[in-house]
């Protein structure tokens, strides 16, 4: 989960990394508060989980009142970068001598953190490393001791900065680590981070990207958690613990594992049709899941006239059966009006394959035990 930058800021401030004077504008009418609280000039700049907003046009520079609510008239709520801007971070603007870059990414193939830092920024860092790779050092920390103040002081000096510049940003360093600790981050990143004409360094953006598999240790962050997803089905399958990506082909996919379900959509490939729905259901299946996983996929099939058909694959491994077929009839009972035939494969564990099959005797169950047999007959559906 991608924090917004004025988001981002706060947890800098609470942290004693010093960032710029800033209020947040939700609707025109906030506009005065934040020049009464900041001044003129100003820099407004769109509040949305992506990078690249400058290019986009979403961050302008008023220097006068009007050119602020002509700002502010363009920038809220029109769409950037694929989000919808429902809020602008207002900022004071900055009297800039020269902008470096300073963060710390989650290197999965080394299982450590990575520092990262460079004498220049402002830019993808990806465009430093491309053009000027000398300007930027780099050091893996060891996750059990983490960065230690000397470390932060050495890797500054590498920089070539000069004594108050280096205490600064060695400062800003060690703290911006402690948040990626902290927050459990994959991500920790002030790009850029500025050193202003008074001298004062400041964190004129922020990047903090939280690894979704700690959320339950920040409830704080528990209402962020959707709030940018644009697809309504992706988000009510976000909001139900299971993972949803909406397509445009015929046959919905659900399974009860991300593997089982990418198998399902290339057999649906080689049999010439496309899925509609990826939906993986995760492991541990439960009642109430199975049944609000495949009321979603009927809630596709309604808005969806492409949809001819909705296969599922349950693999019964830790799954209990006896579960995940109360949910299945569940649904299957409150389908309302869709009138699109569901496909239901169950494999794995012999006995529990055989108990599934026994509960759904007697229903009109379209049920198969192989993969293969039950792609064809959801084909079948459709050209029928």
């Amino acid at each position: 989960m991608r924090l917004l930058e004025f988001e981002g800021k706060d947890i800098f401030q609470g942290s004693e990394i010093r960032v710029p004077e800033r209020s947040v504008i939700e609707e025109e009418k906030d506009l005065q508060k934040a020049i009464d609280d900041i001044g003129l000039p100003m820099v407004l700049k769109a509040q949305v989980p992506a990078g690249g907003r400058g290019k986009a046009g979403g961050i302008k520079i008023a220097e006068t009142e009007s050119e602020a609510e002509d700002a502010v008239g363009e920038l809220l709520g029109t769409e950037l970068k694929g989000h919808k801007v429902r809020c602008l971070l207002a900022e004071e603007k900055l009297d800039i001598e020269r902008e470096m870059y300073c963060g710390i990414v989650g290197d999965d193939e080394n299982a450590a953190p990575e520092i990262i830092i460079s004498s220049e920024g402002g830019v993808d860092i990806e465009s430093i490393a491309e053009e000027s790779p000398e300007k930027i050092v780099r050091k893996r920390v060891d996750p059990m001791s983490g960065l230690r103040p000397y470390e932060a002081r050495n890797l500054a000096k590498e920089l070539g900065l000069e004594r108050d510049a280096f205490r600064s940003f060695s400062d800003a360093l060690f703290k911006l680590y402690g948040i990626f600790e902290a927050y459990d981050a994959k991500l920790s990143e002030i790009n850029p981070l500025v050193e202003t004409r008074e001298g004062r360094f400041i964190a004129a953006d922020s990047k903090i990207v939280i690894d979704d598999h700690s959320l339950f240790r920040h409830p704080e962050f528990e209402d962020k958690r959707t709030r940018y997803i644009e697809n309504e089905l992706e988000r009510q399958g976000s909001e139900k613990g299971v993972n949803y990506v909406d397509l445009d082909g015929e046959i919905a996919v659900m399974a009860n594992g991300a593997g089982l379900a990418m198998a399902l959509m290339d057999l649906i490939s080689k049999e010439g049709h496309a899925p509609a729905a990826f939906l993986d259901t995760g492991g541990g299946l439960s009642e109430q899941r199975m049944e609000d996983s495949l009321k979603l996929l009927f809630d596709k099939a309604e808005r969806d006239e492409k949809v001819k058909a909705i296969l599922v694959n349950i693999r019964f491994m830790i799954s209990p059966p006896d579960a995940m077929v109360k949910g299945f009839m569940k649904a299957m009972e409150d389908r309302s009006d869709v009138d699109v035939p569901v496909v239901l494969v169950v494999r794995g564990r012999k006995s529990y394959v055989e108990k599934a099959k026994q509960l759904l005797e007697g229903t009109d169950i379209n049920l198969y035990t192989d993969v293969e047999e039950g792609v064809k007959a959801a084909k079948e559906k459709i050209t029928r």
